[in-house]
């Protein structure tokens, strides 16, 4: 107001300042296909349901980087230049902290970024193979040891079943060529369809 003094105007800015709070983990539940908003310092620890980290360009490609289970944790990453974000790929629910809480709070957390950089380590090499059948056999192999059932030396149940779609996107290459190399996967016996139950279960055989 018109002839505020100085005291006057520090006391009102003090009453209008935010009162600064210790920040707390958020913890929500996202539909299939949304975006888990994260900043780049935050921890995303996964509490239910299966978490993708995709690439989205803006020329609308698309590219599956990996996945997160119940226990996992992931970090997030800044939009540009990468356009990595992380979405559910189904029913999913997260805990999102800054670092200095989430590194706080997070049980076990050294382990578990450890084993974030192994699990990303290695579907960073298989998408690097020559040939999309190895690109294919070795997304499919890390996803039915991480999210899979054994049943059998070296034969898995998988729980999590990628669309023909999701799988292309995994791998780099077009889903008609990913349909055709699973089928040529069934023929040789390395991928296993058995209808029980009213369902259709699919198996993995371990390749040497």
């Amino acid at each position: 107001p018109p002839g505020a003094s100085p005291p006057d105007l520090e006391q009102a800015a003090a009453r209008l300042a935010p009162v600064s709070r210790p920040a707390v983990a958020r913890r929500r539940r996202f539909r299939p296909w949304e975006v888990i908003e994260a900043g780049e310092d935050a921890v995303v620890e996964v509490r239910s349901g299966v978490v993708a980290l995709r690439s989205l360009q803006p020329d609308g490609t698309d590219a599956l980087l990996g996945l997160f289970g119940p226990g996992d944790v992931a970090l997030g990453r800044p939009t540009a230049p990468c356009y990595a974000a992380l979405t559910a790929l189904g029913e999913a629910e997260v805990s999102v902290s800054p670092w200095p809480e989430g590194a706080a709070a997070a049980a076990e957390l050294a382990g578990k970024l450890r084993r974030l950089a192994g699990w990303l380590s290695a579907w960073s090499a298989v998408r690097a193979r020559p040939q999309v059948e190895q690109r294919v056999v070795g997304i499919l192999t890390l996803v039915a040891e991480r999210f899979g059932q054994p049943v059998a030396p070296g034969l898995y149940l998988l729980d999590l079943r990628l669309s023909h779609q999701q799988l292309a996107e995994a791998v780099c290459a077009t889903r008609p060529t990913v349909t055709k190399t699973l089928q040529k996967l069934h023929r040789s016996g390395l991928i296993v369809y058995e209808c029980k139950d009213g369902h259709r279960h699919v198996y993995l055989r371990r390749p040497e």
